[in-house]
């Protein structure tokens, strides 16, 4: 049951998919592939919901939040958001180190 749980787990999070809007501070979560309860009974329908609809999108919630402070910190932070979310997360050091933390936590897989 655990290794089906760690394999579900690796699906889920493979599949979570962001979407790059042409706003470079913009960070959506798209719609899963299939319904909440598509993993049963492997993984409740619950425990998707909880995990993608509100665990996740708080990250990609503070992502964009951090993504934003960013943009508006310096004209030189402002053009390394404007060529993506890969190459903020690719030229994370030359982020202020509190920035940099919630850059890397909240955003890690995102456009990688």
């Amino acid at each position: 049951m655990v290794r089906a749980l760690r394999i579900v787990f690796a699906t889920l999070l493979g599949l979570v998919a962001v979407a790059i809007a042409a706003d470079p501070v913009k960070v959506e979560l798209e719609p899963l592939a299939y319904p909440y309860n598509g993993l049963e009974p492997v993984f409740s329908a619950e425990a998707l919901e909880i995990h993608y609809a509100r665990h996740h999108k708080t990250y990609a919630d503070r992502f964009a939040q951090a993504l934003q402070e960013a943009y508006e910190t310096s004209p030189y932070l402002r053009n390394i958001v404007k060529q993506g979310h890969t190459a903020v997360l690719q030229q994370l050091q030359k982020f202020p180190a509190g920035l940099r933390s919630r850059l890397q936590n909240n955003g890690g897989g995102y456009g990688t």
